[in-house]
């Protein structure tokens, strides 16, 4: 991606127009590339975020709308609230360190058998394990026999000791 002072805000509002209750880009001029004004701008990348390219160099979407309405680049990562990766709408954005950002996790991981959060199954008592990192250490939450049971235990450690946690 483009480094973050590369582009200037003036540069950047006369090439795009945003949307902050959408959270979408328009183009505002045509391109070489055969873009139109009025265009929406920006295309998927594999992890589902919008990359716009201004003058041959790449920027995250999201990055772009803070820089558009604080005039500022962020300081740290734009995290976005719900946990969806192209839903750049201003509401949704935040600025955040990476290991808030971190923190704001909807689903489990892909290796994780149960697809529940904080949750996996104890093989040798057959009961669920709740478990919760706070400052880089696991902390087991204790065993419950649902995961039910364990996912919302998770939940309730989450929400007191992420800071990030919008669940």
């Amino acid at each position: 991606m483009a480094k973050r002072n590369s582009l200037t805000h003036r540069r950047l509002t006369e090439a795009l127009r945003y949307e902050p209750a959408t959270g979408l880009f328009f183009w505002l001029v045509d391109g070489s590339n055969g873009v139109k004004a009025g265009q929406e701008a920006g295309t998927f990348n594999a992890n589902n975020y919008v990359i716009i390219t201004i003058g041959r160099k790449r920027h995250y979407a999201h990055r772009l709308a803070w820089f558009y309405m604080r005039k500022r680049w962020p300081r740290g990562n734009i995290d976005h609230r719900n946990g969806t990766s192209y839903d750049n709408r201003w509401k949704n954005l935040r600025d955040t360190s990476q290991s808030v950002n971190m923190q704001n996790l909807h689903c489990a991981r892909s290796d994780n058998k149960l697809g529940v959060l904080g949750v996996c199954l104890e093989k040798s008592s057959g009961l669920y394990k709740a478990q919760i990192t706070i400052d880089g250490k696991n902390k087991c939450l204790g065993r419950f026999n649902t995961p039910t049971i364990a996912h919302a235990a998770y939940l309730a450690a989450k929400r007191i000791h992420h800071a990030g946690c919008m669940l």
